[in-house]
């Protein structure tokens, strides 16, 4: 699966496989609800086997793909009916506030 490019990269309307297509609020929302399902799948299997320090970065690194897609998911303006909710988190909203955003750190 693609992972997208960050969203200050020059080339990412041309060259991210989630941004450079437009996209309708079905499958915008089909899309946030798999990964929903994956991310639950994999977190009580990932919780029900014994935790090695190999297999805790493995943990990591999976949930923070999964983040930075839903992420780009979420930030897509859809072409059909657009999500408040994506249009508030994207900061594309009418009024106040800006973009919203996460760092992973410590």
């Amino acid at each position: 699966m693609p992972l997208p490019l960050p969203a200050t990269h020059p080339e990412r309307a041309s060259r991210c496989f989630w941004a450079s297509e437009p996209m309708r609020y079905e499958t915008q929302a089909d899309l946030l609800r798999l990964l929903n399902l994956v991310a639950r799948h994999f977190a009580a299997c990932s919780f029900s086997i014994r935790v090695t320090r190999s297999f805790d970065a493995v943990r990591l690194v999976t949930v923070a793909c999964l983040v930075a897609i839903a992420d780009a998911v979420m930030r897509i303006r859809t072409c059909d009916v657009p999500s408040l909710l994506c249009l508030s988190y994207s900061g594309l909203a009418d009024g106040p506030g800006g973009v919203f955003g996460f760092e992973v750190g410590s």
